[in-house]
């Protein structure tokens, strides 16, 4: 998964949409609970945002918040690049 954008200032919560299709082939679900079982790595299905009609957007993505500290956000990133 590539990062879509540099985080220079933090002090506001940011989320970030991350297409996993190339590292995944599964359900936004699936990959939320196989990132959190596999990796400790908590990340939000976007299909959650979306009615029944519109859920079809959010397919192939992940939301992630980054609102933790440098240190867990370290971590993160040490986890997520053994997916490539």
């Amino acid at each position: 998964m590539q990062p879509i954008c540099a985080i220079k200032d933090r002090r506001a919560p940011i989320f970030v949409m991350s297409d996993y299709r190339a590292v995944f082939d599964g359900t936004p679900m699936e990959f939320t609970r196989y990132l959190i079982k596999e990796h400790s790595v908590a990340g939000i299905p976007p299909e959650t945002f979306y009615g029944k009609e519109h859920a079809h957007l959010g397919q192939g993505y992940i939301r992630f918040a980054f609102c933790k500290s440098d240190e867990m956000l370290a971590q993160v990133q040490e986890r997520l690049a053994k997916l490539a």
